[in-house]
């Protein structure tokens, strides 16, 4: 009878000390977002340290008392309200917290509860990443202008691009930044993280994860108490976005995957063209906007038209040029030639395995297979028939330990501004090329246990299949899967 209370006893002593502590690191030190300087410091060697990825980006933290949200100024001529469309996931946002939990409990702090209001903020906000990576907003103002409006309280964000699961954006959160404080540390710009994730002022929490080409995530901290969200599973959401030009966005184009200079379509084909913008913080990450905020127009719709979706169709030899216009009146426009329509012209590509490394190979040579075959690796057959000519180059890469392949220019740059070499038939590193008419989906995996960088475990980072069956296991095993990597015919 007597040991229970004493144990109780005890463990609220404990944490009250360990709260007491807490709170007199986060009294002593001053609140205020990363400075620039560090910003880019540390996103230099994020960046640099995963190559493979294709946009990533270290996680930012802010904490503050925030006053009563203000609207922004959308009479501005340089305003622009823009709809994203993507994906929240709501499983990973549990999973986060799962982290983030076991972390405060380890501490003797209470748990955060997942708030309705909060949530929907976060995802708000991971969808604003999208267009800029700050924690201002992309029209200009805070990002606590998103939060609910509760007069003034203490409040927190961090925020990432690019990390592919709860896990990963978690270590880029705090764990190395647990190290530090644990050694002392309490500066705000090298373990604010940590510091927004076990201050024992926060009770509630929204975690946001959405997902367009690549993950945005935000935490959203709140000293306010909860009203819980049970929902789980993915959703595809829609969110409107305010852009002030004076800010961030006016880097837009057309399908900023693809080089459209000099390509052509053949009467009867199709094209789907993106309304693109850049991430004016990270120039390897891109949105591309829903066409329900754009109007499409073709200047000669006996050659070519153009749907409310940006699909472009051919119709007769010659020249058009198709408009997309923003509300705002700010247009992209281009110029395509549409040609005769000539046979079809196909080759065949080989996949090979290495039993040693890991690595799947893909080539259309049957030179380079057959030394490829000599030299050891395993000859798997034909993987896929792809154009002999398209619209869409896919690229290949060289790490010196790794083969890379993608349809997508800005992963292709970055990959050569982190050191690795363009392979191919030519000095532009074409491969081959992906079917525009998408008949063929070459679906496209990632295993997180590989790092092409690292001495050891460096190859085979990435897996390409027309197998739907083969991409769905590699997934249930740990890899995670990427979509689509390019299109065959066959």
């Amino acid at each position: 009878m007597t040991i229970i209370p004493t144990l109780c006893h005890f463990e609220r002593s404990e944490r009250s000390e360990r709260s007491r502590e807490i709170s007199n690191a986060l009294a002593t030190t001053e609140r205020k977002p990363m400075n620039a300087k560090a910003l880019t410091k540390r996103f230099a060697t994020t960046a640099l340290a995963l190559a493979l990825v294709v946009a990533f980006m270290p996680a930012v933290a802010w904490t503050g008392a925030v006053p009563q949200a203000q609207a922004a100024d959308n009479a501005a001529a340089s305003h622009e309200i823009v709809t994203v469309t993507g994906t929240e996931d709501y499983d990973e946002a549990h999973a986060v917290l799962d982290i983030v939990n076991k972390e405060r409990t380890a501490l003797g702090l209470d748990p955060l509860q997942l708030d309705v209001e909060l949530t929907e903020t976060a995802m708000q906000r991971a969808a604003e990443l999208s267009v800029l990576y700050s924690h201002n907003r992309p029209d200009g103002t805070n990002c606590l202008t998103a939060f609910p409006t509760m007069g003034f309280t203490t409040w927190g964000e961090n925020i990432a691009i690019g990390y592919g699961s709860a896990a990963d954006v978690m270590e880029g959160w705090f764990y190395s930044e647990r190290k530090l404080y644990e050694e002392g540390e309490r500066d705000r710009d090298k373990v604010g993280h940590y510091l927004n994730i076990i201050n024992p002022d926060f009770k509630s929490i929204g975690i946001g994860c959405f997902m367009q080409g690549t993950y945005y995530w935000e935490q959203a901290l709140s000293g306010e108490e909860p009203a819980r969200i049970t929902t789980g599973g993915t959703v595809e959401k829609s969110h409107r976005i305010n852009i002030d030009y004076d800010v961030c966005g006016t880097d837009q184009g057309f399908n900023k995957n693809d080089d459209l200079t000099g390509k052509t379509l053949a009467v009867g084909e199709t094209f789907e063209m993106h309304y693109d913008v850049t991430n004016d913080r990270w120039r390897y990450n891109y949105v591309t906007l829903d066409p329900s905020c754009v109007t499409w127009t073709s200047s000669d719709t006996s050659v070519c038209t153009v749907d409310p979706a940006g699909v472009v169709t051919a119709r007769a030899v010659g020249k058009a040029t198709v408009t997309a216009t923003l509300p705002s009146g700010r247009s992209l426009s281009h110029e395509w030639t549409v040609v005769e329509a000539k046979p079809e012209s196909t080759q065949v590509m080989y996949r090979l395995y290495n039993p040693n490394s890991g690595e799947h190979f893909y080539t259309a040579s049957t030179v380079e297979r057959d030394a490829t075959i000599a030299a050891g690796w395993n000859d798997e057959g034909i993987g896929w028939t792809a154009p002999s000519e398209s619209n869409t180059p896919v690229y290949r890469l060289y790490s010196g330990t790794d083969h890379h392949y993608t349809m997508s220019i800005v992963e292709r740059d970055h990959l050569i501004d982190v050191g690795w070499t363009l392979e191919g038939d030519n000095a532009e590193g074409i491969a081959w090329y992906s079917d525009d008419q998408k008949r063929v989906p070459l679906y496209r995996q990632f295993n997180p246990n590989v790092d092409p960088s690292a001495p050891l475990n460096n190859s085979g980072s990435h897996n390409y299949t027309t197998s739907l069956e083969e991409h769905e296991q590699l997934i249930s095993i740990g890899w995670r899967g990427e979509d689509v990597g390019w299109y065959g015919v066959g």
